[in-house]
C-alpha cells in the first residue's frame, strides 16, 4: 500500500462529507485511461455505446482480478504504486487480444410505438434518474446500516491489502472476512488503493445497481423487444423494494448480480452470432460473478437439465449433435477453464490453508444432513413470504396494524403446523409469518411484486407466438431460473430469517424475461390479464420506491436531509473526534476482534490512510496503535476503570465513543505513546461479565481475563450485587486476588439491581457501579461532555460578568 498520509478526516464529520478532491481525482483519472485502453479497440466492433460501457467496465474488473493475483503471488498486494502501474499495463496488454473480438450485429430498427408508449418511456426513465439521483444522495451522505456490510464485507479489502496477498490474514475470527469470494473485494480494494473516503464503497453498490437495469434494458434490446418493454424491464426489476434497498446497503448481491446480467447479454450475442469471442466474454462475465457471491450454486439443476438435453440429443442424433458441437468444443472449453480459474480460487485457499470449503458460519444454515421435511417446509415459507409478504407490505404501509391482524390470521389458519425447532431453523430464528415485520427495512423487505411477473412471464413464453424463437426460449429459461433458484435455495438451506437480499440476485438475472409481456399473444383474455398484471405491479412498485426513498429504515432522502449531531448518532455517523484524530496520524492500526457483528468499517470511514490489521489477539509491535472496541451498554458486560496513574504506560487509553450497530461503542487503544496525548484518559482496565438468568435467580460471572491489565499488576477485587431501592446485598464476593469469580443471586433481575467492581492497589480503590440490564453507558461522550463543560464555563463567565 502507498506510505499512509497523514490528511486529518476530521471532515467526515461534517453533515456533508468532505471528499480529498486529489484521491479522488487520480483516481478518476485512473479509470478513465484503463477505459480508454479497453474501449478503444472495441469501439469499431460493438456499435452500441452502451454495450460497449457494459463490456469495459467488466473487462475492468477482469483486469483488477489479475492484477491482484500477480501482485498476491508475490505478497506485494497491498502497494498502490504497483496495483495503478500494473493494471494499466495488463489494459495495454488487453488491445492486441481484443482485436480478435468478433463485430457484434448493430441492432434492429425499433418497432414503432404509439405516442402514448413513448411518453411513458420517457416517464419511467425520469422516475429512473430521480431513483439514481436520491440513491446516490444517500450514499453520499449515510453510511450502510447493514451489519454484515460494516462488520466483514467493507473490512476486507483493507485487510486483504495489509496481509499483502490473498491468502487467510488471521485465524479466530469473524471467519466471514477471509474465506468468502472475492472478486467483489477485489472491485473495492481500488478505493483502499486509492484511499477514497466512505461514500466510494456505497458507491459502488449504487452504480451496480444502475449496471444491473442498464444490463436488462439492453439485453432485452437484443432479445428484440419493442423500447417500452426495454426501459420497463430495467425498471421494475431496479425498483423492486429489496432491490432498491441494496443500491446502498452494501450487500455484495448486486455486485454479483451485475457481471452476471452483463454475462446474459453476451451468452445471447453468442447464440445468435455463433462468435468464440462472445462466449468467452460471457464466460469473464459469469467467473467474475461466481467469484463474487455463492449464490450461482443453487442454478445446478437448471445447468444439469439443459447438459441432459445435450446428452440425450446426441444419443438420439450422434453424427448430427457432433457436427453441431465440434465447431464449439475448444472455445466452450477454453470458457470453462476462464470460469474455474476467476471463481475457484477462493476455494482453493480454504482448502489448502484450512482443509474445508466454507466456514461453519454459513454451514450453519445448509440443509445437512438433508432431510426432505426441512427443505419442503422451507420452500413454502419461503415461498408465502415472496408472494404473500408483498400485499401485506403494502397494506402495511396504509395500516400496520391491519397487516398485523392479517398475518397473525395466516398463521394460525395456514401455517400453525410450522417446526420451528432445529433442524427445520437455523440460528434460533422463528417464522414470523408471511409479513415479516411491521417495521419496514432491509432486512424484513422481500423483492414486491416482480415475481409475479417474472413467474406469469415463463407460461407467457409459451404461449406467446409474435416474439423470435431464439427470444421465446431465451425470456422462458430465464423465467424458470427464477423459480429453480428458489427452489434449490430452500431445499438446501434451513429457514433464517431477514435473507430478502438474497432473492436480488435470481431476480436480477431473471429480469429480462418480463419483456415478454409487450409481445402479443392474439389472446383477448390474456391481454387483458397481461394489462391488469403489468399496471398493478408499475403502480405497486413506484408507490413502495417512494415510500423506500422516503421513509424506509434507516437510510433514506429525509433522513438524509437532517442536520445536526442528533441525526448523525441516530445514523451510525456519530465518532469522537479524538478517534479521528489518532486514526488519521496512526501508520498502522490493529483491531483487536472481540465480539461478533463488530463494526470495523467504522472506525476504518475515520482514516482511509493507515493500514489496518485484524486479528483476535493483541500486536505487540512499535508504530502500531492497538484498538480495543466493545459495545458500551452494561447489559453487555464490559466494565472500564481507571485504575493506573495519569499518563501510565500500563492499561488502556479511552478515546471515546462511536455508534455501531449494537448501539455505542468505546474505543481503547495503546501504543504510539497515546497515553501521553492523553494522560486524563489513560490508565484503563476493562472487566467482562456475563449474565446468565434462572427462573428464580440470576448469576454474573466475572472473567479472569482483563484487558489492559499490566502483568506486573497486584490488584485484590471485590464484587457485590446489591438492590439499590432498599441497599440489600443479594450476593457478595470479598476482596480476593482472583479476579475470576461467579455471584449468584436470589430473585428476579430487576432494572434496580445494580453490580459493584471493586479493584484495590492497597493504596486506593476504585469502584465501578454498572445495571446488568441497562443501557446507559458508562463513559461519557467526550465531545458531548466538552461541549458541556464549554457551555457550563460560558454561562458561568457571563453570570460572573453580570454580578459585577
Amino acid at each position: 500500500m502507498a506510505a499512509p498520509g497523514r490528511t486529518s478526516a476530521a471532515g467526515i464529520f461534517s453533515n456533508l462529507a468532505t471528499f480529498s478532491s486529489m484521491y479522488w481525482l487520480l483516481a478518476a483519472l485512473h479509470l478513465s485511461i484503463l477505459y480508454y485502453l479497453i474501449a478503444k479497440p472495441l469501439r469499431s466492433k460493438i456499435p452500441s455505446s452502451l454495450e460497449l460501457f457494459l463490456v469495459v467496465f467488466v473487462l475492468i474488473w477482469l483486469d483488477f482480478i489479475l492484477v491482484s493475483y500477480t501482485l498476491s503471488a508475490f505478497k506485494a498486494l497491498g502497494n498502490s504504486f504497483l496495483f495503478i502501474g500494473l493494471s494499466i499495463a495488463y489494459a495495454a496488454a488487453f488491445i492486441p487480444l481484443l482485436h480478435y473480438v468478433e463485430p457484434f450485429a448493430p441492432d434492429k430498427p425499433w418497432q414503432r410505438q404509439i405516442p402514448a408508449a413513448t411518453l411513458f418511456g420517457y416517464l419511467i426513465i425520469i422516475i429512473g434518474v430521480v431513483m439514481l439521483a436520491c440513491n446516490i444522495y444517500i450514499a453520499c451522505r449515510l453510511v450502510p446500516t447493514n451489519g454484515d456490510t460494516i462488520s466483514y464485507r467493507y473490512p476486507r479489502p483493507f485487510l486483504y491489502l495489509a496481509n499483502g496477498n490473498l491468502m487467510h490474514f488471521t485465524q479466530g475470527v469473524d471467519a466471514r472476512l477471509y474465506d468468502y469470494p472475492f472478486n467483489g473485494v477485489i472491485l473495492q480494494s481500488f478505493f483502499v488503493h486509492h484511499q477514497l473516503e466512505f461514500p466510494a464503497f456505497t458507491l459502488s453498490s449504487c452504480f451496480c445497481w444502475a449496471l444491473v437495469g442498464l444490463a436488462i434494458y439492453r439485453t432485452c434490446r437484443n432479445l428484440e423487444a419493442p423500447k417500452l418493454a426495454c426501459i420497463a424491464a430495467g425498471w421494475l426489476v431496479c425498483s423492486s423494494p429489496q432491490v432498491l434497498i441494496q443500491a446502498t446497503s452494501g450487500n455484495d448481491e448486486i455486485l454479483a448480480a451485475a457481471p452476471l446480467v452483463v454475462g446474459l447479454l453476451m451468452l445471447h450475442r453468442w447464440l445468435t452470432t455463433q462468435a468464440p469471442s462472445h462466449l468467452l466474454l460471457a464466460a469473464v462475465c459469469a467467473g467474475i460473478a461466481f467469484g463474487t457471491k455463492l449464490h450461482f450454486g443453487f442454478y445446478w439443476p437448471l445447468v444439469a437439465a439443459m447438459a441432459l438435453s445435450g446428452v440425450l440429443y446426441f444419443l438420439w442424433k450422434p453424427s448430427e449433435a457432433w457436427a453441431a458441437a465440434k465447431p464449439h468444443l475448444l472455445p466452450f472449453t477454453f470458457a470453462v477453464l476462464i470460469v474455474a480459474a476467476l471463481a475457484v480460487p477462493f476455494a482453493v485457499i480454504n482448502v489448502v490453508q484450512e482443509g474445508r470449503f466454507m466456514s461453519a458460519s454459513i454451514t450453519g444454515m445448509i440443509n445437512r444432513p438433508f432431510d426432505f421435511a426441512v427443505g419442503l417446509q422451507t420452500t413454502v415459507l419461503y415461498t408465502s413470504q415472496l408472494f404473500v409478504g408483498p400485499i401485506l407490505d403494502l397494506l402495511g404501509f396504509v395500516s400496520r396494524s391491519a397487516s398485523r391482524e392479517v398475518n397473525a390470521f395466516l398463521i394460525e389458519t395456514f401455517f400453525f403446523w410450522v417446526n420451528n425447532a432445529a433442524p427445520f431453523t437455523a440460528f434460533d430464528d422463528r417464522f414470523p409469518g408471511p409479513w415479516y415485520s411491521a417495521d419496514p427495512s432491509e432486512f424484513t423487505l422481500f423483492v414486491g411484486f416482480t415475481p409475479y411477473l417474472i413467474v406469469a412471464g415463463g407460461y407467457l413464453a409459451y404461449r406467446t407466438k409474435s416474439a423470435p424463437l431464439l427470444s421465446r426460449i431465451f425470456m422462458g429459461i430465464l423465467a424458470a431460473s427464477f423459480v429453480v433458484w428458489l427452489i434449490t435455495f430452500s431445499f438446501n438451506t434451513r429457514y433464517v430469517g431477514a435473507i430478502g437480499t438474497y432473492f436480488t440476485y435470481c431476480l436480477s438475472v431473471a429480469g429480462p424475461a418480463i419483456a415478454i409481456f409487450w409481445f402479443p399473444t392474439g389472446s383477448p383474455r390474456l391481454e387483458r390479464f397481461k394489462i391488469w398484471l403489468l399496471g398493478f405491479v408499475l403502480i405497486c412498485n413506484f408507490m413502495m420506491s417512494y415510500w423506500i426513498l422516503t421513509r424506509v429504515g434507516h437510510r433514506n432522502v429525509r433522513m438524509a436531509s437532517e442536520r445536526g449531531s442528533n441525526t448523525m448518532r441516530k445514523h451510525l455517523q456519530y465518532m469522537d473526534s479524538r478517534i479521528v484524530k489518532e486514526f488519521s496520524n496512526a501508520p498502522r492500526v490493529h483491531i483487536r476482534y472481540t465480539h461478533w457483528l463488530m463494526g470495523m468499517y467504522m472506525l476504518m470511514r475515520a482514516s482511509p490512510r493507515p493500514i489496518y490489521t485484524h486479528a483476535g489477539h493483541d500486536v505487540i509491535a512499535p508504530g502500531v496503535m492497538n484498538v480495543t472496541v466493545l459495545p458500551a451498554e452494561p447489559r453487555y458486560g464490559h466494565l472500564p476503570l481507571q485504575v493506573y496513574p495519569p499518563g501510565s504506560p500500563n492499561g488502556l487509553t479511552y478515546l471515546g465513543i462511536w455508534n455501531s450497530v449494537l448501539g455505542n461503542e468505546y474505543t481503547f487503544v495503546s501504543g504510539l505513546d497515546v497515553e501521553k496525548r492523553y494522560p486524563e484518559a489513560s490508565g484503563y482496565i476493562v472487566m467482562d461479565t456475563t449474565l446468565e438468568k434462572q427462573d428464580n435467580s440470576f448469576s454474573i460471572h466475572i472473567s479472569p481475563e482483563i484487558r489492559g491489565l499490566a502483568k506486573d499488576s497486584a490488584f485484590q477485587y471485590k464484587y457485590r450485587i446489591v438492590n439499590t431501592l432498599t441497599d440489600e446485598v443479594l450476593a457478595e464476593v470479598p476482596f480476593s486476588e482472583k479476579a475470576g469469580q461467579k455471584l449468584v443471586a436470589n430473585g428476579k433481575l430487576t432494572d434496580k439491581v445494580a453490580l459493584d467492581v471493586t479493584v484495590s492497589d492497597g493504596a486506593r480503590e476504585y469502584t465501578v457501579r454498572a445495571f446488568p440490564g441497562g443501557s446507559k453507558a458508562l463513559l461519557p461522550r467526550l465531545d458531548e461532555q466538552a461541549r458541556q463543560e464549554a457551555k457550563a464555563a460560558k454561562e458561568a463567565k457571563e453570570a460572573a460578568e453580570s454580578n459585577r
